[in-house]
């Protein structure tokens, strides 16, 4: 898990980044299917994982009133951010996954042996003969 606190939204708010981040990305991004949206919604996954971690809601002032904040919201937030922000929010997104380089995959675990072996040749040894 990754965590930083940024001014976004005219405030400064926490961005965390965990498993429902990455939950809540997928959910958001699945929605847009635009890779254009990525950034976004990346932000608003951090967002909201953070609300969900500290028991709050993603909200703003609008008139003197808090409401909920909206993937809009986010998006025109976003057009605010410096690039130390971003550059901020991509080191947490990368450190809350640097445990994932040192898991193999599948196919490149060296120690994995294939249990079935493959045998091309063709033996008639070892067969009951018809005689």
């Amino acid at each position: 898990m990754a965590y930083i606190q940024i001014n976004i939204g005219g405030r400064n708010r926490g961005m965390t980044f965990n498993f429902a981040t990455d939950e809540e990305y997928r959910k958001k991004y699945g929605e847009t299917e635009n890779s254009t949206f990525a950034s976004y919604c990346l932000v608003w996954a951090a967002l909201i994982s953070d609300c969900f971690v500290e028991g709050t809601h993603l909200t703003h002032t609008v008139d003197g009133l808090e409401i909920p904040a909206s993937f809009r919201d986010v998006i025109e937030w976003c057009s605010t951010l410096t690039v130390d922000d971003l550059k901020a929010i991509q080191t947490a997104h990368d450190e809350a996954h640097a445990f994932l380089k040192d898991i193999p995959k599948e196919d490149e675990d060296p120690t994995k042996k294939n249990l079935v072996q493959e045998n091309t040749e063709r033996s008639v040894e070892g067969l009951p003969s018809d005689s």
